[in-house]
């Protein structure tokens, strides 16, 4: 059970991050990029004063005398070495999927979000017409689309690990992969960005889903 939060929490803050930074994009087209850059650069160094003032070593060291320890991993001072590092995990037939699954997930995600301008220039006929309103740019269409795809994943992030506690980690693995697919598809075969947009949420959802209680399967 803590674990599925733990992972929770984790997907939340990714997701959170992406938010925030796909705003930031947004801002770079009204306060240019070197302010943009400033922004990063502080909440970078912001994050990591807070790591390291947070860092309990005494209770590091408690946990770590609480779990049993494992075998000394491979010497990585030889080439066997090395390859049993990398290769050993792998003869575990969970952690195998899990690998598997998690980088076809992950390639599917970055492809689309990637190449999302691309589609929402190239596929779908401007002006982008949302509710009455029209966006002539397609850059702040794009920009729409990936805000309302992490929002949707931020607030499946924040709930999945407490639904995985009630319903198991792998039916929400199966139901996350399966929203995502799904969303996809449709795109292949209809082309309108007002419910491209309300679409995508559910990409969104599957994603943020996926992300938060993966780790905790592969855990």
């Amino acid at each position: 059970e803590q674990v599925n939060i733990a992972s929770a929490w984790m997907g939340f803050g990714s997701m959170l991050g992406y938010l925030v930074g796909t705003i930031l994009g947004v801002l770079e087209l009204f306060v240019g990029i070197f302010a943009c850059y400033c922004i990063l650069a502080v909440v970078l160094t912001a994050g990591a004063v807070l790591t390291f003032l947070s860092n309990d070593a005494g209770q590091n060291m408690a946990l770590y005398e609480k779990v049993k320890v494992a075998p000394s991993p491979p010497s990585m001072r030889t080439v066997n070495g090395l390859w049993h590092l990398f290769s050993d995990p792998f003869r575990c037939r969970n952690f195998l999927w899990v690998f598997v699954t998690r980088f076809l997930v992950m390639f599917g995600f970055n492809t689309v979000t990637a190449f999302l301008e691309n589609y929402v220039r190239d596929s779908i006929p401007s002006p982008y017409v949302v509710f009455g309103i029209e966006i002539e740019s397609y850059v702040l269409a794009t920009a729409l689309m990936m805000g309302i795809v992490l929002v949707g994943s931020v607030i499946a992030a924040f709930g999945s690990g407490f639904v995985a506690n009630k319903i198991g980690r792998k039916p929400v693995v199966y139901i996350a992969s399966g929203l995502m697919a799904g969303v996809i598809l449709v795109y292949v075969f209809w082309v309108n960005y007002q419910w491209d947009l309300f679409l995508i949420v559910f990409f969104g959802i599957g994603y943020g889903s996926y992300i938060s209680v993966d780790w905790a399967l592969a855990a």
